[in-house]
């Protein structure tokens, strides 16, 4: 079965469900934007599920631009691991559905483990062009690289618990607001983080450029690099 065949199959069945996707390109085939019952867009993970590809230099997942790749919806844990996603991107119109997030929006408890995240956007108004977090994102292992949006957040925007660990966030890119790598508006912790060559609208710092920690959030530092407006 298709990629979104087997996680239509895992929202449905009660439990956690396993998805092990071999080498290949998987493609999301169907427009939609604004469906959130997984039969069209973006592929809406909407159960406790594990996803585990053979490798992010093997096993891709892509949104051909036509689309973002995954939305995770509240209340389900999911894990992602050994795999890439690319090709995700929203294009935000007036009073239509959320941009924020042009190759994962996250709206549960997310992992990402020895994932890449690369060449997504998030167009109109929108945050995070890689990965848009609203609720609870680990990241670790990983690269988020050349990714785009309109506002804060190019490679990353964390509105609420991210915690990052041995993983590179480089060469992402807003257009109009601050943090091509990483925009934090709430707690976030990184460990062994590389954030380098990020590229912001605004006058381009390190600090700018590369990682924002908002005035109401929170975030602890440690064995870290952040450095090079891209």
């Amino acid at each position: 079965c298709s990629l979104r065949e087997a996680v239509l199959a895992a929202n449905e069945s009660p439990g956690a469900d396993t998805i092990d996707l071999p080498a290949g390109a998987y493609v999301v085939q169907r427009a939609g934007t604004g469906e959130d019952a997984g039969l069209r867009g973006d592929i809406d993970i909407d159960g406790n599920v594990t996803m585990r590809g053979a490798g992010a230099d093997v096993t891709e997942v892509d949104g051909r631009q036509i689309e973002r790749v995954f939305e995770v919806r509240p209340d389900v844990s999911t894990k992602i691991s050994g795999l890439t996603v690319t090709g995700g991107a929203t294009y935000g119109v007036p009073g239509g559905p959320v941009a924020d997030g042009g190759g994962i929006l996250n709206r549960g408890d997310l992992t990402l483990d020895a994932v890449v995240i690369a060449g997504n956007s998030a167009g109109r108004a929108a945050y995070g062009g890689g990965i848009h977090n609203a609720t609870t994102l680990t990241l670790r292992n990983s690269t988020v690289e050349g990714n785009t949006a309109a506002f804060d957040g190019g490679g990353i925007y964390n509105a609420s618990v991210i915690a990052v660990s041995n993983s590179t966030i480089t060469g992402n890119e807003v257009q109009l607001g601050r943090g091509g790598g990483l925009v934090s508006a709430s707690t976030a912790s990184l460990n062994n983080v590389t954030i380098y060559l990020n590229t912001a609208g605004a006058p381009a710092s390190d600090s700018v450029a590369n990682l924002v920690n908002g005035s109401t959030g929170t975030m602890s530092i440690a064995n870290s690099i952040v450095a090079g407006a891209g």
